[in-house]
């Protein structure tokens, strides 16, 4: 027999409290932790009021994926039997607790009916949207705060999980269009769609854009060979046509600006300024800007007089992005085909000395959109890996450099891995071991989860997560759920290079909408089946 709270029975006071606490929820993923926090514990309250424990707890033993949740949560607190560093081992732990209590709670609470995990999911969007507003706003210079690079203007959480965040948005708003059809909430999703594309290509994260791109072409493509109206079929075809070749010239813009332009050869007589003064060349250095040799004719006594005329940065001081300014402006210069001198300086317009203060050390960035110019930038970095050996302060290089440590550390401990809390300190001494260049204040764990399970737990560990990942795979394709088959592909693909679960955000994006999508979806009800002489029935 149940109790009553302000006139709410105890059932009615359990589902409102459950229905308030994902809206709370699904809003603070991209906002604040601390509420995120207040959300689970609504939840987890929920819950406590519902009561029937016992059969809740059958329920949640007796489905393979919430029991894979379990053991992955389990084989995290069995890593402590063989981890030196106990305090990051039990950190570790808590930081995990969202993958056994979330799936527990969701798998195991009162089904939502669809109007309620609409407002779910629109509260995702409206979330993001927020966040991706104020974030513009930064950027924008309305809202004061301190942007040394463009993934500042994520203030609230990582600029690579908002972008994230914002791909999750696309799909949900494409679910939305496609069950409303012709509407003003369709209209409106439209507009989001748009909006969080662009927030997306603004923070340049090479994951997220990949993601949409494979996403929008899947999804152009089926519309283009199996919608229903042939006005939509040609203009999908035509949006698909006009992107690959967009694709295809921002390729080409990015080759054709490592196409090598000059020449490096000692002439008879050396190079000289307009006003006599000596131009330097490094016939040693191979370093290349836009295919112009960075150290030909350089002179940085001319540099260094008209800089500090037309800037409040010293020439011998550090750009925005910490980063020697004398460097950034050398680069820049090569950039445009310019010897480096006065005559160089002057031809500098205010816009591009403001670039350069900011640490922009390419004209490239600033004449193309984006997506070139993170691909561009990707490319400098790894062709300067190549040439240095010196990851340090670029992202790219650097998850080389953690993805080759972490699989020098899964072969030396390739059955039982280093445990739950040693982690850091394995890559430490890989670190050590293999005589890296990176600097002491980068060297951090894999960015890869794939290689930090494997890593801390052997290959029995890494198996395990794999199967957690895959199970529900066959059954979504089969019910066509679209939507969670989409956040799925996001997440694996977010993996390889993120340690996703390794914060509280992190685990908290993959294991709600996991659950929201697996347990929550009320035309999704994986956990909500048992076998019978007949098969498998719905609970």
């Amino acid at each position: 027999m149940g109790f009553m709270i302000f006139g709410l029975t105890q059932e009615r006071l359990s589902r409102d409290l459950y229905y308030f606490g994902l809206v709370l929820l699904a809003l603070s993923l991209p906002l604040s932790n601390f509420t995120m926090s207040i959300a689970q514990f609504m939840i987890a309250g929920s819950w406590v009021i519902g009561g029937n424990f016992l059969d809740k707890l059958k329920r949640f033993f007796t489905s393979p994926i919430t029991l894979l949740f379990f053991a992955v949560y389990l084989l995290h607190v069995l890593g402590l039997l063989w981890t030196n560093d106990m305090d990051s081992g039990m950190r570790d732990v808590r930081i995990k607790l969202p993958l056994l209590l979330l799936p527990l709670l969701m798998a195991t609470s009162p089904l939502l009916p669809m109007v309620r995990f609409e407002w779910v999911l629109r509260a995702v969007g409206v979330g993001v949207f927020i966040s991706t507003v104020i974030g513009y706003l930064v950027y924008l210079g309305v809202i004061p705060h301190d942007v040394r690079d463009i993934r500042d203007i994520s203030i609230f959480i990582s600029h690579i999980r908002l972008s994230l965040l914002g791909c999750v948005s696309v799909f949900i708003g494409v679910w939305f269009i496609n069950r409303k059809g012709p509407s003003w909430e369709s209209l409106i999703w439209l507009l989001a769609i748009a909006w969080f594309m662009f927030f997306v290509l603004l923070l340049q994260s090479l994951t997220a854009m990949l993601i949409l791109a494979i996403f929008l072409a899947i999804y152009l493509s089926v519309i283009a060979f199996r919608g229903r109206m042939l006005l939509v079929r040609i203009g999908s075809m035509v949006v698909l046509v006009v992107c690959l070749f967009a694709i295809a010239r921002m390729f080409y813009l990015v080759n054709d600006a490592f196409a090598l332009k000059d020449e490096l050869k000692q002439s008879g007589q050396p190079e000289k300024t307009q006003s006599g003064r000596l131009l330097v060349t490094d016939y040693g250095s191979t370093q290349l800007e836009n295919g112009y040799y960075v150290w030909k004719n350089v002179c940085e006594e001319e540099l260094r007089q008209q800089w500090n005329k037309r800037s409040e940065i010293s020439y011998d001081g550090r750009d925005r992005k910490n980063n020697e300014l004398r460097m950034t402006l050398i680069r820049f210069l090569t950039s445009k085909g310019l010897q480096k001198d006065s005559a160089a300086m002057v031809s500098l317009t205010n816009q591009e000395i403001i670039a350069i203060e900011s640490g922009i050390a390419n004209d490239f960035y600033l004449r193309n959109s984006g997506l070139t110019s993170r691909l561009h930038q990707a490319v400098w970095e790894y062709r300067n890996y190549q040439m240095s050996g010196d990851p340090t302060g670029h992202s790219l290089t650097q998850r080389l450099e953690y993805w080759q440590t972490g699989l020098t550390i899964i072969a030396s401990a390739p059955f039982t891995g280093v445990g739950t809390g040693d982690l850091q300190q394995a890559f430490d001494k890989q670190y050590e071991q293999n005589g890296s260049k990176l600097s002491m204040e980068w060297r951090l764990r894999a960015h890869n989860q794939y290689i930090s399970i494997a890593a801390a737990f052997g290959i029995l560990g890494i198996l395990l997560f794999l199967t957690m990942l895959i199970w529900p795979i066959p059954y979504a394709a089969k019910i066509r759920d679209h939507l969670y088959l989409a956040f799925l592909a996001t997440a694996l693909l977010s993996m390889l290079s993120e340690d996703t679960l390794e914060t509280q955000a992190g685990v908290t994006f993959f294991v709600f909408f996991s659950g929201l999508f697996l347990f929550v979806h009320p035309l999704n009800r994986y956990v909500r089946v048992k076998k019978s002489n007949a098969g498998l029935v719905k609970r």
